[in-house]
């Protein structure tokens, strides 16, 4: 079986997601994860871990029911075996080890009955595992858990397993020394928050979507706003936590594409949809000739987001003109 073609860090964030939501594509192993009681508290929330300075862990879960938060960090770089030469990845794995528990109660505000243990798994891939194993042997004052997540071909799985150190919650230790494999994955965030490149073509994708349901289904009179688009690109509990400077990029992404998607004619902003404050539109479709009117304009609205996304995209000069 050829290894498909997937986004190692966009499916590590996912599958610790979809382990904490009880994906059923997951059972049985996220029904016993859920059985643990993790929250998902914060997702790639930057905040100062100790004098060594700031962390950025992909996802952050607590759970007042063991008593114990998890801090993912996950990587497809190499560490530098040359423990002299110091590479910014030991330079991370510095700032990790030294991260304090006053520091993740007063600085990352994370709930004090979540942290009578904390534990940093840093999830890696099997091309490069071996030198964190070889690292972390070396360096016993380095006690994150090490998971390796993988594709295995002879199974058509992908897999996720505990290699060296173990988790401070016995619970949670038992659960992830059992290997886990599964075939699909619901992608809750289907791309790196921090990668406009590959963010803002999915952005688009989905929100043309949106907005031609908005307009094909939705009476005149209807207001939607861009955090509603958002909310029903990642759903409402997974936007919610996203941090400020997260929610304002995408924001941004969506509010300038319908924006310039209203500026390609004047005639649109009246008979379509119109802005009525920074972030909010309102439908102006009439009832009575909206089938007829959005049958040619669902092409032309299309045509206009592929040409966003895709700059080779054949699209006419006169596209909205005289509309």
């Amino acid at each position: 079986m050829k290894k498909p073609s997937y986004d190692f860090n966009v499916y590590v964030l996912n599958l610790i997601i979809a382990l904490q939501k009880g994906s059923r594509l997951l059972n049985p192993y996220s029904k016993s994860f859920k059985q643990l009681g993790y929250d998902i508290f914060a997702i790639e929330k930057k905040f100062t871990s100790s004098p060594s300075g700031d962390i950025t862990p992909e996802i952050i879960l607590t759970s007042k029911v063991i008593g114990n938060t998890l801090l993912f960090e996950s990587t497809q770089s190499s560490i530098d075996k040359k423990l002299d030469k110091k590479s910014s990845r030991e330079n991370q794995l510095t700032r990790y080890k030294n991260t304090e528990l006053d520091n993740l109660k007063d600085i990352a505000a994370i709930p004090a009955a979540s942290l009578l243990s904390f534990d940093i798994p840093f999830i890696v891939n099997d091309s490069n595992s071996s030198g964190y194993i070889d690292f972390f042997s070396k360096n016993p004052d380095y006690p994150f858990p090490l998971l390796v997540f993988n594709f295995i071909a002879q199974d058509n799985l992908y897999c996720i397993k505990l290699l060296q150190n173990t988790f401070s919650n016995q619970n949670t230790h038992s659960f992830f020394s059992e290997e886990i494999k599964f075939e699909r994955l619901n992608l809750y965030i289907p791309f790196e928050l921090n990668n406009p490149n590959k963010s803002t073509p999915v952005i688009l994708s989905t929100t043309t979507s949106l907005l031609l349901r908005y307009l094909n289904k939705s009476k005149a009179g209807t207001i939607f706003t861009t955090e509603q688009i958002a909310s029903e690109i990642f759903s409402t509990d997974i936007w919610k936590i996203f941090e400020p400077h997260n929610k304002t990029n995408i924001l941004r992404v969506i509010n300038t594409f319908i924006d310039e998607l209203l500026n390609m004619s004047p005639s649109f902003k009246t008979n379509y949809f119109k802005k009525v404050d920074t972030m909010k539109y309102e439908i102006c479709i009439s009832d009575n000739n909206k089938d007829f009117i959005m049958k040619s304009m669902n092409k032309r609205i299309f045509d206009f987001a592929q040409s966003k996304i895709n700059p080779n995209y054949a699209v006419q000069q006169s596209l909205f003109e005289n509309q």
